[in-house]
């Protein structure tokens, strides 16, 4: 039989770890929004300076895991000045390696870059 203090420890440490699980949820999501609004903000002004931009290149920044690149991409993109330097930006992009910070077995499967 459980005792009234077992029952108090496992609820509170139960919710201890409801919290930190949610915590880390919503920064998780935070930054896949953030991550997000940096490749879509980069792709338009690569539309608006160069006219268009192949899919591959747009799947690529929507799926680029690096949110730091991405961020310094993202200032490059907010400064660009004519089609030249958006091409620059568009080939710093496209000849980029992706970082890889997952090395299990079949974690990019299915992701094209």
């Amino acid at each position: 039989m459980e005792s009234a203090l077992y029952k108090s420890i496992f609820a509170k440490g139960e919710a201890q770890g409801e919290a930190k699980g949610k915590a880390r949820g919503e920064a998780r999501g935070e930054a896949r929004g953030e991550a997000k609004i940096y490749a879509s903000t980069i792709n338009k002004l690569l539309l608006r300076w160069l006219g268009s931009v192949d899919s591959d290149t747009q799947r690529r920044l929507a799926m680029f895991p690096d949110r730091g690149i991405l961020a310094a991409w993202y200032d490059e993109a907010l400064g660009l000045s004519d089609a030249e330097s958006a091409r620059k930006l568009l080939e710093k992009i496209e000849h980029s390696s992706v970082p890889v910070d997952d090395c299990t077995p079949g974690a990019w499967a299915g992701r094209s870059f």
